[in-house]
């Protein structure tokens, strides 16, 4: 390490100091990954766990609560589960000898099999209680990674993906993103409810492109402990497991508030915000349509049989598509402050004059 990263390491906290400066000029790129990996995983779930008068992190809205934390750092901790096994699954449904076909089936499992259990979520959200259908989530989590560790058949994987909660996209589409969002809107007031939301999605894109590079790890651990590479690629699926029993001990934690206004009082569904709910529906239905064309895991599969890319290198690649995506999420709030949510001063500037 040279001698201006070595003062400037030194002027760093102690957390900080582990997280950034304990990559030595020897250590392999792989060794330095990992460290990096546990070490951000321990001050996530060790960030969670201190009140929010103490532990909100200074670019935190002002009325964050420490459930706001412990959302924002599950989101961070599954984006960092997504972005490895996003890349890892076509890869090593390749190696067990599926084909492109059968590789995008359960692909379009997890989609279809994701889409329906997060409706059911929806309609049973307030009579089971969120805290409670997280668990459960989490719950499904370790079950999906553990499925896909131990069954090699098509139709037992293709059952697995479409009940579990694997997510073959950069973005999260799992039946966990409803859930917290309803729960992280009760945790700050109305005002910075577009800052929580870029602090929670900035979270998720970050991790998610850090799991990406973590896809790279496998061909160390098989050279490393003399694996077979099917052997270390099914170690990420016991990874996503893991993951979700740490999300599962956060979720515990979390306080009463986020389960929001349990009053039984009964009104028809969308009475007021029915025509707003049917055009955002609209809109993110065409965007998704668009985005189902590039999957990540399929573009993954592409890179592999087109270019015959390594694991490590679609990792680096996803790695800096994902820090570069990320990198909007900064500036939403401060449009969304200037030119409101639906951006109609956009509109009405851009519109064009009569003549």
């Amino acid at each position: 390490m040279t001698p201006l990263a070595e003062n400037r390491c030194k002027l760093l906290d102690e957390p900080r100091r582990k997280a950034v400066c304990m990559i030595g000029p020897d250590a392999s790129w792989s060794a330095n990954l990992r460290k990096s990996i546990l070490e951000i995983v321990r001050l996530l779930v060790q960030g969670a766990s201190i009140p929010s008068s103490r532990g909100r992190p200074p670019w935190f809205p002002a009325s964050a609560t420490a459930d706001s934390n412990r959302l924002v750092a599950t989101r961070a901790l599954r984006g960092l589960a997504d972005g490895a096994v996003s890349v890892l699954l076509p890869n090593y449904l390749s190696a067990l000898g599926f084909g492109a076909t059968q590789i995008g089936i359960i692909v379009f499992g997890t989609l279809f099999g994701s889409a329906l259990v997060t409706l059911w979520a929806g309609l049973a959200g307030q009579r089971i209680g969120r805290r409670r259908l997280l668990l459960c989530a989490c719950g499904l989590m370790m079950a999906t990674g553990l499925g896909f560790t131990y069954l090699r058949s098509f139709w037992p994987l293709f059952a697995v993906a479409l009940v579990g909660t694997l997510n073959p996209s950069s973005g999260d589409v799992s039946v966990f993103l409803p859930l917290e969002q309803a729960a992280l809107a009760d945790t700050v007031v109305t005002r910075e409810l577009t800052g929580i939301f870029a602090i929670y999605n900035v979270a998720g894109a970050l991790a998610g492109a850090l799991g990406a590079l973590a896809s790279g790890l496998p061909p160390f651990l098989a050279s490393r402990f003399g694996w077979s590479m099917i052997a270390a690629q099914r170690s990420g699926f016991v990874a996503y497991s893991v993951i979700g029993l740490i999300a599962a001990i956060v979720y515990r934690s979390l306080s009463g508030a986020v389960e929001g206004d349990a009053s039984p009082v009964h009104v028809a569904p969308l009475a007021k915000s029915r025509g707003i709910v049917v055009r955002l529906a609209t809109l993110f239905s065409l965007d998704a349509f668009g985005g189902g064309f590039a999957i990540q895991s399929l573009l993954a599969l592409w890179l592999f049989r087109r270019f015959n890319m390594s694991v490590q290198s679609a990792g680096v690649f996803f790695f800096a598509a994902g820090l570069l995506a990320s990198l909007s999420q900064f500036v939403s709030s401060a449009l969304a402050a200037r030119i409101g949510r639906s951006g109609r001063w956009c509109i009405r500037m851009c519109r064009p004059t009569p003549s």
